[in-house]
């Protein structure tokens, strides 16, 4: 199962409008249509989250649709006209116990998807994009762990 969560829709829709956030959502639903397989089920879940329950994917086939999915934003962001980045942050979990519920599985790919959005970085420190002063602009934010 995956759960997926538009990055910088807030500010997408403040700064551009709201036709401006319809139309990256809308673009994050196509990229995960056209990666997520035949057999999987795939829903808007609130505003800016999506679900895709894929059945009978492992840790290593969801790990690589992540990517795969991540790859073609950031293409389609490099290549579109837009102002803004078409981004998402992705968690996703194995549902393989049935003692856990549809809702719990969800609720774990979801605590999965906020560690991925404030992702440590090899180098140990917290990269995070926030929009700049301008309100047109994001910037990478590092932030370094002192123990």
């Amino acid at each position: 199962m995956l759960f997926i969560d538009a990055n910088h829709l807030k500010y997408i829709n403040d700064n551009f409008g709201h036709d401006m956030g319809n139309l990256a959502i809308s673009s994050i639903a196509s990229v995960i249509q056209q990666h997520c397989p035949d057999n999987s089920v795939s829903m808007r879940y609130g505003g800016d989250k999506f679900v895709c329950v894929i059945p009978d994917y492992d840790q290593t086939q969801l790990q690589n649709l992540k990517q795969n999915l991540l790859d073609s934003l950031a293409t389609l962001s490099r290549n579109s006209r837009m102002a803004f980045p078409i981004e998402a942050s992705i968690g996703f979990v194995v549902a393989d116990n049935s003692v856990f519920s549809l809702n719990d599985y969800i609720n774990l790919a979801d605590e999965k998807m906020y560690t991925d959005k404030k992702i440590v970085k090899p180098d140990g420190k917290i990269h995070i994009r926030l929009p700049f002063s301008d309100g047109h602009s994001l910037v990478t934010v590092v932030f370094e762990i002192f123990s």
